[in-house]
């Protein structure tokens, strides 16, 4: 929940699109909070309160970005799907919202993120990570572990096992143990984080 007495500085969404995103958007929508969502799909549309949706043509453009950041206080920033220039891309819209004049960046980051994790994308968020420390903006990470939706880990242990976590995943690093979490708690703990600046420390 949103503390009472919180300033109600513009959010902005970049997956308001994607499974979190679009949850984090409703549970904030509730809570009475202005949001503005990104979107390379012209035809896609969000219908909440207080809401508005900007097209972005290109997620490298840093001026283009910066220009539908302006006037976010908070930028919640989802990492985009895999591919070779990722980090990147990242960095540019990083780039963009120190420009516009964010002031604080809430991050969707990765359990284990760091520079020589074994899971590659954890490298990527750990990359991703350490350019927003660079910029001295303030900023959240939000580090979760694998979602309990992941088809091949379902089909494995089956979504309802409450006993998942204590279960073997054998892959290409060998048989290790995983915890996964509900999306449900996910999105609620990613709302619990205060868009109150002040409140969080670098």
């Amino acid at each position: 929940m949103v503390e009472p007495g919180a300033p109600r500085g513009l959010i902005g969404n970049t997956d308001a699109s994607g499974e979190v995103g679009r949850r984090v958007a409703e549970r904030l929508a509730r809570q009475g909070m202005s949001q503005r969502f990104f979107t390379q799909h012209p035809s896609y549309s969000v219908d909440l309160p207080g809401a508005e949706m900007v097209s972005i043509t290109d997620d490298g453009d840093v001026e283009s970005v910066k220009e539908a950041l302006t006037g976010v206080e908070t930028l919640f920033l989802v990492p985009i799907r895999e591919r070779p220039d990722r980090i990147r891309l990242h960095q540019s819209a990083i780039d963009a919202a120190v420009t516009a004049g964010v002031r604080r960046i809430v991050y969707s980051s990765f359990f284990g993120a760091a520079v020589d994790a074994t899971f590659t994308l954890a490298r990527d968020h750990y990359a991703t990570e350490q350019y927003i420390r660079s910029t001295g903006v303030a900023f959240t990470f939000l580090r979760g572990s694998v979602l309990p939706t992941c088809p091949a880990l379902d089909h494995r242990f089956g979504r309802s096992d409450p006993r998942a976590w204590r279960k073997r995943s054998p892959g290409s690093g060998g048989a290790g143990r995983h915890g996964r979490h509900r999306r449900r708690g996910h999105h609620r703990r990613r709302c619990a984080r205060r868009p109150d600046i002040r409140s969080h420390r670098r």
